[in-house]
C-alpha cells in the first residue's frame, strides 16, 4: 500500500501581536487563521524612573527584567505558531518587524522542519485579505 504524501505551501505574515496562517493545498486553494499573541510589549510600570538596588548593591533594571520576559513570551508564541504547520514544503515568512527572522531561526531549529524551502521578505503591516493576496502572488510566480 502506497502512502499519499500531500505537501502544502505555507505563508506566514507575523508580527509581535498576531500572525496569520496561510495554507496553500495542491490545488491552489487558500485557507488561512490569525493567531494572536497576547503580547504588551512595552508595558508601564507605575513609579519606576531609576535603577534599584538589591542586594549587595546590586543594580536590577526592571526594563531589562520585562524585555528578557517579553522575549520568553514570543519565543512561546513561535513554537505556537510552528506546531501549526504539518506536511510543509515550502515556508515564506513576511511581516514588518524582527519578528519574521525569530520565526525562520524556529522553523530551522526544529526537525521535523528541516530541509524545506524557506523565504523571508519585508513587508508593511497586512490584514488576513491582503496577506492571502500577497502569498498568491509569491507561489505563483
Amino acid at each position: 500500500m502506497k502512502k499519499n504524501y500531500s505537501t502544502l505551501q505555507y505563508g506566514l505574515y507575523i508580527d509581535h501581536r498576531r500572525a496569520y496562517i496561510i495554507c496553500v493545498d495542491e490545488k491552489n486553494e487558500m485557507s488561512g487563521e490569525e493567531l494572536k499573541s497576547g503580547i504588551n510589549t512595552h508595558p508601564r510600570i507605575s513609579g519606576e524612573t531609576t535603577n534599584k538596588t538589591g542586594l549587595f548593591r546590586h543594580t536590577l533594571n526592571k526594563e531589562s527584567q520585562q524585555q528578557n520576559k517579553t522575549n520568553n513570551e514570543f519565543k512561546k508564541f513561535c513554537k505556537q505558531v510552528a506546531g501549526h504547520l504539518k506536511k510543509v514544503n515550502q515556508v515564506f515568512i513576511f511581516g514588518p518587524s524582527d519578528a519574521k527572522h525569530e520565526m525562520q531561526n524556529e522553523l530551522e531549529s526544529r526537525k521535523s522542519l528541516a530541509g524545506i524551502y524557506t523565504a523571508v521578505e519585508t513587508t508593511n503591516k497586512m490584514t488576513l485579505d491582503e496577506a492571502k493576496r500577497f502569498v498568491k502572488s509569491h507561489f505563483v510566480k
